[in-house]
């Protein structure tokens, strides 16, 4: 697991969400995005999609990190759409 971006994700939604709801929003999301471990960009991506996809401000904190994986080297499938980050 790649501790910077896992502790990127986590400073992210416990600053806006509250420890306990960025934490539980970050397992729920690595639950739901099938990823095991933040151990890339693209995996940050993934988590990101999943976290976007809850919307308000969940989807704003997942749109940020979304951002932040895309600079780092994450890309997107052809055509830009958000999938299943494969």
């Amino acid at each position: 697991m790649d501790a910077s971006l896992t502790d990127l994700a986590l400073e992210k939604l416990t600053t806006v969400l509250g420890p306990e709801r960025g934490h539980a929003v970050f397992k729920e999301a690595l639950a739901e995005s099938r990823v095991s471990t933040i151990a890339s960009p693209q995996d940050l991506l993934t988590l990101a999609d999943a976290i976007q996809r809850r919307g308000g401000v969940e989807g704003a904190v997942g749109s940020i990190l979304g951002f932040q994986a895309l600079l780092r080297g994450a890309g997107r499938p052809r055509g830009g759409k958000r999938g299943d980050g494969k």
